[in-house]
């Protein structure tokens, strides 16, 4: 499952990703946050 995270987000998207991957869900589901600029939408 990707989540697709603005710069504004960035830090809220880094708790939610340690509180997922405390919780053991990353054991059941791939999660990824993938920021714009990553996927070249901005510069």
């Amino acid at each position: 499952m990707n989540f697709l995270v603005d710069r504004n987000l960035n830090r809220h998207a880094k708790i939610f990703f340690l509180s997922i991957a405390n919780q053991g869900w990353l054991d059941i589901i791939p999660i990824r946050f993938v920021t714009l600029k990553e996927i070249a939408l901005i510069c």
